[in-house]
């Protein structure tokens, strides 16, 4: 498998990976702020709203980070070592991304099962 190809397979899971935190985040939003109809003054709804914020920007940020490298190795004039660091860049991004959806999965688990 080349590396562009790896690259690719990596974009593709990280996209799938972004993809449910966004979904499960979004779940996660509808029961806090059901939650915070009743209780407007809870501070804990409200940092979890927060959090969850956070947690949808940072699938934006990282949907327009990699859209950047995509295009940093678009050019014909890109060497392969900047083709590595990209990819390893995208396999760093990988793990933090399954780390932060498991974050998400435990509060979304936990929400359903208080609210």
């Amino acid at each position: 498998m080349s590396i562009l190809s790896e690259i690719i397979a990596v974009i593709n899971r990280l996209n799938q990976e972004l993809d449910e935190i966004e979904r499960q985040a979004i779940a996660a939003q509808n029961l806090v702020r059901k939650a915070l109809s009743r209780l407007p003054e809870n501070a804990m709804l409200i940092q979890t709203l927060d959090y969850l914020n956070e947690m949808r920007q940072f699938v934006n940020d990282s949907r327009n980070a990699i859209a950047s490298d995509i295009e940093s190795i678009s050019g014909s004039d890109v060497t392969n070592l900047e083709i590595q660091q990209v990819g390893e860049d995208l396999a760093a991004s990988l793990g933090m991304t399954l780390e932060i959806k498991m974050q998400v999965q435990r509060l979304l688990s936990r929400l359903e099962e208080l609210l």
